[in-house]
């Protein structure tokens, strides 16, 4: 029993976990709090509150030390949250729906937090409903629907599979001869004064120059999103 405790201890020190709720003892102050918790990896209290002041720093918690975590908005939890698990310094990082409860400057500094600590070649394991951030900081992807994995994708297969030959142009003046011009670039749909372009041939500098007077505003191609990937791999289930 002593050799699992000791194996799971040494093996807790490499593996750190932010929860989607955290739950801590909410009548103790901020900065004790760090401190009793810095002792479990064996860091005593001088070197405990100089790490809290360079971690308190990094997540925006600074100034705010000495207030009792009941007094902390869920915002904040979810900040000193971030700032535990940096602690030990570990390589491994599972973070469970880490996102909520989190304001958008929040949200952003998880994501340059994971893209640090992506540079520092950490392991990082994080569960999220934000397919946005899920792109802008995954390099694999795992897709579960009902509790079951459907897929697992890096991002270069999902790229592959939301890749489209569709053509976006959006036009300040639109007349009669708009479809007709691009009728020579494959199968095109008039919305509005946006001419989206299915099976486009790729001559951007021709559609360009046919369609010059009618002010182009944008031109771009269509690309897919993980939402759609996620919604296309939920359709194959059925």
């Amino acid at each position: 029993m002593d050799i699992v405790l000791l194996r799971k201890k040494e093996a807790s020190k490499n593996v750190s976990w932010v929860p989607e709720l955290p739950i801590f003892e909410q009548d103790a102050t901020v900065l004790d709090y760090f401190i009793y918790l810095a002792g479990y990896y064996g860091i005593g209290k001088e070197e405990a509150k100089k790490k809290a002041e360079e971690l308190f720093s990094l997540v925006g918690l600074q100034g705010r030390e000495k207030d009792k975590l009941k007094n902390y908005s869920q915002g904040m939890k979810k900040r000193f949250a971030l700032a535990v698990p940096l602690i030990s310094d570990p390589n491994n990082f599972i973070f469970d729906e880490v996102l909520n409860g989190l304001d958008p400057q929040g949200i952003m500094f998880f994501r340059d937090l994971a893209v640090k600590l992506k540079k520092e070649n950490k392991a990082i394991l994080f569960s999220s409903h934000i397919l946005t951030e899920v792109e802008n900081i995954a390099d694999k992807v795992i897709f579960i629907h009902k509790g079951k994995i459907i897929r697992q994708m890096s991002i270069e297969e999902i790229k592959n599979f939301i890749r489209t030959n569709i053509f976006r142009v959006v036009l300040g003046r639109i007349d009669g001869n708009v479809i007709k011009i691009a009728e020579k670039y494959g199968n095109p749909k008039l919305q509005g004064n946006i001419i989206f372009i299915e099976n486009f041939n790729g001559d951007i500098p021709g559609l360009s120059s046919d369609l010059l007077n009618y002010n182009i505003i944008e031109m771009a191609k269509v690309e897919g999103n993980l939402e759609e990937v996620f919604f296309k791999l939920i359709g194959e289930q059925k």
